[in-house]
């Protein structure tokens, strides 16, 4: 008999909150799929009755969450994906946005050189280059079994078809009404034509959504980096004050990378590497707390606590003064950096005061 223990974790940008909902476990005789999305594992067990590998699972619900909750999986953002094969090997694949060629470091400062917050969020500045849809191909060029078309097909249906709206869902559109007011496509897709709110049971489809799937199921990577979609994208991002080009798109990779791997009480952990943070500040706490004995001091006391606190402050400052792109920037990753941060932290921090940069 085989197993497969399929768990999926996008780390995704894209509007916050919307389609939100949670789900009951469903058993599974020879799988299990845990995403953040009913809709989407089905989608994933879909393809796996199909006969298809994780790897091909896990693109069909990143394909399908861009259409039933865009914040978890999207084609418009990207990700991080860690793959451990049934040989021991641990790879991980960075299919992060990038920065728009023309972007520069003051394009987020108004003219007397003040940050401006909104600009980073709203707007056709706030946008990097998408590589969700490249670091899926990546990822089953290199490990899938079945054909895109055959992946994406769940992910097609239920844009062209729809689904109905679960109570989560029709809040968190509800909840977003103000935002998406701000854009007339938004307004067009994501709110009801007769002004009304959304309710559970609503049908929602998204048409113009299931013909750029469609396009990238046919076309792979070309049908959405250049062709058609490209040329709207890029349109509507410079209408709003963008400027990323038909060349950003083009030029776009992910790329895969070795595993930050950290030992703790006999177990080995594998992690994703910068740009990702979160493998590289767990390898300094857990450093920093491996003589830690929660039966010894007791879960919450006090003690336990303020290792912990002390474990993630200093790990922390030198996640904000080192880690970066390491396309673009030297990232000391290592046993030299768990040493050197009870030294940098001490003069990051002032007390009262919290991060001082």
């Amino acid at each position: 008999m085989r197993y497969i223990w399929l768990t999926i974790l996008f780390i995704a940008s894209s509007a916050p909150g919307l389609l939100g909902q949670v789900a009951s476990p469903i058993p599974y005789q020879n799988a299990a799929i845990s995403s953040a999305d009913e809709y989407a594992t089905e989608a994933g067990l879909e393809i796996l009755q199909k006969g298809g590998n994780a790897v091909d699972a896990a693109i069909a619900v990143q394909f399908a969450l861009a259409v039933t909750l865009p914040r978890a999986g999207n084609i418009g953002g990207g990700g991080f994906m860690v793959l451990h094969l049934s040989n021991g090997d641990v790879k991980t694949l960075d299919f992060r946005e990038k920065s728009p060629a023309n972007a520069r470091r003051d394009m987020f400062l108004d003219d007397e050189g003040n940050y401006v917050p909104e600009k980073s969020r709203v707007g056709g500045l706030a946008s990097g280059v998408p590589g969700t849809v490249d670091g899926m191909i990546s990822a089953l060029e290199r490990y899938g079994t079945l054909p895109l078309e055959v992946i994406m097909e769940p992910a097609i249906r239920l844009a062209a078809s729809g689904f109905r709206l679960k109570h989560s869902h029709a809040e968190s559109l509800n909840s977003h009404r103000e935002n998406l007011e701000q854009f007339e496509e938004s307004a067009e897709i994501f709110l009801r034509p007769d002004g009304t709110l959304w309710r559970e049971g609503h049908l929602f489809i998204q048409n113009e959504l299931s013909e750029t799937l469609e396009r990238i199921a046919r076309q792979g990577r070309d049908g959405f980096y250049s062709g058609i979609t490209a040329r709207l994208l890029v349109q509507e991002l410079q209408r709003q004050g963008g400027i990323m080009t038909l060349r950003d798109l083009r030029n776009y990779s992910s790329v895969w990378r070795d595993p930050i791997v950290a030992e703790y009480n006999g177990h080995l952990l594998y992690m994703m590497p910068p740009p990702s943070s979160g493998g590289v500040v767990m390898k300094q706490v857990l450093s920093m707390i491996g003589d830690l004995n929660p039966d010894q001091i007791g879960v919450n006391s006090s003690s336990y606590i303020h290792k912990l606190s002390e474990a993630f402050k200093r790990s922390f400052a030198d996640r904000n003064y080192y880690l970066g792109d390491p396309d673009f920037a030297t990232i000391p990753i290592g046993n030299a950096t768990v040493r050197r941060i009870y030294i940098t932290a001490i003069f990051r921090f002032r007390p009262g005061s919290g991060y001082s940069g």
